[in-house]
């Protein structure tokens, strides 16, 4: 009886053929499988990423019911794979304030109520701070007043060393220590 295969779009492709399930043979960890069907789908992940989808709304559409928790687990075991995510989401956050831009324009839906748009565009304001910290993120400064003189600290640790040397050496009587007196050790000589 032949069985037929499921269709590219719900299986992981040729990383799921790798593994071995006959009669017998051990059958792979969940863990194995799930790498494997990360690993199918991580290339579709990144150019959605960098098309401004979140990965959530990406897993949405995705039929195989996978966790985005456990997912963002295994891409943050390695640090190639991450960094690849989070340059797929700093891509994807030009493709967010473009979309935030027309939102506020008007020209996505000049219909829409005004809240909603705005809410929209908040949204992706705070997503887009999130995703490329160093170009759209918030950037908090804190501004000093006043100099600070090093030559006057310099001076002040100086008289404190000063202050705490000795100066002037007194001989103070010497105490006569009692002495205990001590026990006799026992020899080795009365043992034959």
């Amino acid at each position: 009886m032949d069985v037929e295969a499921p269709p590219d779009w719900l299986s992981a492709g040729d990383a799921l053929s790798q593994l071995e399930c006959t009669k017998g043979a051990p059958i792979a960890p969940i863990q194995d499988i799930n790498s494997m069907r990360y690993d199918a789908m991580f290339e579709r992940i990144l150019d959605a990423t960098s098309n401004g989808i979140p990965l959530t709304a990406f897993l949405r559409t995705d039929a195989r019911d996978i966790s985005a928790s456990s997912l963002m687990r295994w891409i943050n075991k390695d640090e190639t794979r991450k960094q690849r995510f989070y340059d797929a989401q700093e891509a994807g956050s030009d493709v967010l304030a473009s979309e935030a831009l027309e939102i506020a324009d008007g020209s996505h839906n000049p219909l829409e109520d005004v809240q909603r748009s705005m809410l929209k565009v908040n949204t992706r304001k705070w997503l887009v701070g999130v995703w490329n910290r160093r170009r759209y993120g918030d950037v908090k400064q804190i501004e000093l007043a006043g100099t600070i003189s090093i030559a006057a600290a310099l001076a002040n640790a100086q008289n404190r060393v000063i202050e705490g040397m000795v100066t002037e050496v007194v001989e103070a009587p010497v105490r006569e220590v009692m002495r205990l007196p001590t026990m006799p050790m026992e020899s080795d000589e009365g043992e034959d």
